[in-house]
């Protein structure tokens, strides 16, 4: 009876250090989001959508064009020398290896170019 228990209680910790860990990223995330925006776009305070308006644009034209340089160097990279992605079915059912790396790098891309105004999140 107290092995079930402290299953229990080791599998509400874990789910605890999850959703902290999960809240931690998306934080860290949120605030690379909004640096690469005002570096972008040369805003300071307020939201997004308010202060684009209000630049430029050609303020608005290079940041979009160095997004795409972003994404095609680094998705050519990424390509090139990274490991390849697996989709989520081979990786469940053929018990494929996950490369973290990549897929990271992958993610990080995705965020950086969005965040400069590029609609390329893949």
């Amino acid at each position: 009876m107290t092995k079930s228990i402290d299953s229990h209680l080791k599998w509400l910790g874990l789910l605890f250090l999850t959703g902290i860990t999960a809240g931690l990223v998306a934080s860290v995330l949120t605030i690379l989001i909004h640096l690469i925006q005002a570096i972008s776009f040369g805003y300071n305070e307020g939201s997004f959508s308010l202060q684009i308006a209000h630049v430029s644009p050609i303020r608005r034209f290079f940041p979009v064009i160095l997004s795409g340089l972003v994404a095609a160097f680094g998705w050519y990279s990424l390509q090139k020398y990274g490991k390849p992605f697996k989709s989520i079915s081979a990786i469940v059912k053929k018990q494929e290896t996950v490369h973290p790396l990549s897929n990271f790098i992958h993610g990080m891309l995705q965020l950086i170019t969005v965040s400069m105004g590029s609609p390329l999140g893949r």
